[in-house]
């Protein structure tokens, strides 16, 4: 979980990395060897509850941390943009599909 999408060149259009949590918990994110930016959208029983966009690359150190205002269960990263360009809302009801 710590490394996530840490070390990937890329991420496939309209594809995500989902952190599913059997509790719920107020996880810190960084982009520790991250090549590109992302979305992070906070999910908490299925409904979007908060996002971080458009979070960049980052040399500094220490990295910064991002984090939900609140408890979460699931965590999905997709690629930067991804919020505006689908209309995500806080609000919105999440499907997880199993396969």
């Amino acid at each position: 979980m710590a490394r996530g999408l840490g070390g990937r060149r890329n991420l496939p259009e309209n594809r995500g990395l989902l952190f599913a949590y059997d509790g719920y918990y107020v996880p810190k994110f960084w982009m520790k060897d991250m090549r590109f930016s992302i979305d992070i959208i906070w999910i908490k029983d299925k409904m979007v509850v908060g996002f971080e966009k458009n979070t960049p690359v980052s040399n500094q150190n220490p990295l910064p941390t991002y984090q939900p205002k609140d408890f979460v269960n699931y965590v999905l990263e997709v690629n930067a943009g991804f919020v505006d360009k689908n209309q995500i809302k806080i609000g919105d009801r999440v499907e997880i599909r199993q396969h």
